[in-house]
């Protein structure tokens, strides 16, 4: 029995093709454009033991890593599609725009923007090490949801997501802190009324692989030790990007995998990426694609992820059994805090990373041997720019709409 309820459009669509028969995009309402740019969410979420039922629904599909691979495989497929990237548009040319040199206390910080599609650009800095040599791991940065516009609370300029990316960098990680579509400098060149649409679903997926392309090509990166991390929405972009591209190597979606919360943005799930299959697919599945790669997940008592040590993790962990690598998936659960990347669960996130990528935990540890934060002096949100001041190249698009019209266009549809 389906558990997510859809919008009457997605029903009606879902009853039109099924996963392997599909007809082309122009047939689908679900791929026309005025559905791209609504702000709507096509799953909503339902009571805790409905998820749970869901999920022992679906551990009934399968019963060894053969099965599941095949219904891995039946995701990864129908979730491309349902998000518009179907077929992939290239990344091969990123055209990357570099600006900005920070040296700092171990580490130096550039001013990055990649054209994802013509005109369309996805912004970040990259912390990277100073002393190292060699092939280095890197590590993707997501943001959750925040004040939108550019400033000292938005996005990546945030002084936790520096503190972050701050002290993986310390470690010995190159580290890209970037921002979720229409936020930031993104928001000024879009719109940030563009986040809330599903547009900003597919974009932040196109995003991440984007920057997934360019971290590999850097001749300081090691592209076989890239992980990803981020909390709350920005726990959604790391599973999802995990999920559908292997060569992230190591995964700590923070505060947001849940089997009854799809997400609450349409930058979540405003795309019908959970119908994708027959049944329902859910955020914990999901999830659960990252095996055999070594995924931490990290949630707590005062959220939609309150029930992932009784549920959702018994359930992944059980995925990985099946693989024999029970020992690559963890669960650290904390009872009493709530939403948000705080402290223990940066610390978490940090003994994970470094133990599967390799970094240096000695490096930003104090005489207690705990990690210390306190020497890391955030940078001014406007060196953090790439376009100061909004300049950007002329060819850059300005609306929602103009962006899903050169996705299609790049598609050669």
């Amino acid at each position: 029995m389906t558990r997510y309820i859809l919008t009457a459009l997605a029903l009606g669509s879902l009853l039109a093709y099924s996963c392997n028969e599909r007809p082309p995009v122009a047939e689908d309402p679900n791929q026309a454009k005025e559905v791209f740019l609504k702000d709507t969410v096509f799953s909503v979420p339902v009571e805790p033991e409905v998820g749970a039922e869901r999920l022992d629904e679906i551990a009934g599909l399968y019963g060894d890593q053969a099965e599941f691979e095949k219904r891995k495989a039946e995701i990864r497929k129908g979730m491309f599609y349902q998000l518009g990237l179907d077929p992939m548009p290239s990344l091969a040319s990123l055209n990357p725009v570099v600006t900005g040199f920070q040296e700092r206390d171990g580490y130096t910080i550039e001013n990055v923007a990649l054209e994802i599609l013509p005109g369309v650009w996805t912004y970040g800095n990259l912390f990277r090490p100073t002393g190292r040599s060699g092939k280095l791991p890197a590590v993707m940065l997501a943001h959750g949801h925040s004040m939108q516009e550019v400033g000292e609370r938005c996005g990546r300029f945030t002084a936790g997501q520096q503190t972050i990316a701050v002290m993986l960098a310390r470690m010995g990680a190159v580290v890209f802190n970037f921002d979720m579509f229409a936020y930031g400098e993104s928001g000024e060149q879009i719109g940030t009324a563009a986040h809330r649409t599903g547009l900003a679903q597919t974009i932040n997926v196109l995003g991440c692989l984007a920057i997934l392309e360019y971290l590999s090509s850097l001749p300081d990166v090691d592209p076989a030790k890239i992980g990803i991390t981020g909390a709350s929405g920005g726990g959604t972009q790391s599973f999802l990007t995990t999920a559908l591209d292997d060569r992230i190597a190591v995964s700590v979606p923070v505060v947001q995998v849940s089997c009854y919360f799809p997400g609450g943005c349409p930058c979540e799930s405003g795309r019908p990426i959970h119908a994708s299959v027959t049944p329902n697919t859910n955020n914990a599945e999901i999830a659960a694609m990252a095996v055999p790669r070594p995924m931490l997940v990290v949630s707590d008592g005062g959220d939609w992820t309150s029930t992932v040590d009784r549920v959702e993790y018994p359930f992944i962990r059980r995925i990985y059994s099946m693989y024999g690598k029970e020992e690559l998936v963890e669960n650290v659960h904390l009872p009493d805090e709530g939403h948000d990347f705080g402290p223990n669960k940066r610390t978490a996130m940090y003994d994970f990373m470094a133990l599967h990528l390799g970094l240096d935990k000695g490096a930003v540890r104090d005489a207690s041997g705990n990690y210390d934060e306190s020497g890391v002096t955030p940078a001014h949100y406007q060196t953090l720019r790439v376009f100061e001041g909004g300049g950007y190249p002329d060819h850059s698009l300005t609306s929602a709409g103009e962006v899903y019209d050169k996705l299609r266009e790049m598609q050669g549809k």
